[in-house]
């Protein structure tokens, strides 16, 4: 939610982008617990309860709603895509990314995954001794992650 409210419909989609990076990662520092619910490391024989995976989804969806926009007509080069993963990609596209091209879904999904990464690390001390200025260090790789997949700097 905190994503969602982040998000000024009439910015540039990097602003976007950037914008829905910063207050995941803002309410992960002051939501810890409720974070390591939903992204944490599965506990063997767990399986997490079905009304987990919406708020699991959010950022998700809205990185796919941002990068939609972004492409629609706009002609913004892909990210490459090697040929063993089109398959794939066509299938996650298909399954819940409708609309954009594969190359951009499989971006959008590596993306997605090193952002909970970046987030984790940092909530859960990996960055220890690694990253002192983890703001600074956060926002330029949410932006890498930006350029990842397809849009462009403003």
């Amino acid at each position: 939610r905190a994503g969602a409210r982040a998000v000024d419909a009439g910015a540039a989609p990097r602003e976007r982008w950037g914008a829905v990076c910063e207050a995941v990662r803002a309410w992960a520092l002051d939501h810890p617990h409720e974070y390591a619910l939903i992204y944490g490391s599965p506990v063997p024989g767990y399986s997490a309860p079905v009304d987990t995976v919406g708020p699991a989804s959010r950022v998700g969806n809205t990185f796919i709603g941002i990068v939609r926009a972004a492409h629609a007509g706009r002609g913004l080069a892909l990210p490459p895509l090697p040929a063993v993963l089109r398959p794939e990609a066509v299938r996650m596209t298909a399954d819940f990314a409708e609309g954009l091209p594969p190359e951009v879904t499989a971006a959008l999904v590596a993306a997605w995954a090193q952002l909970i990464g970046l987030i984790s690390f940092e909530l859960f001390g990996q960055f220890n001794r690694v990253v002192e200025d983890r703001a600074a260090f956060f926002t330029h790789a949410a932006g890498q992650l930006a350029h990842g997949v397809g849009l462009p700097a403003v």
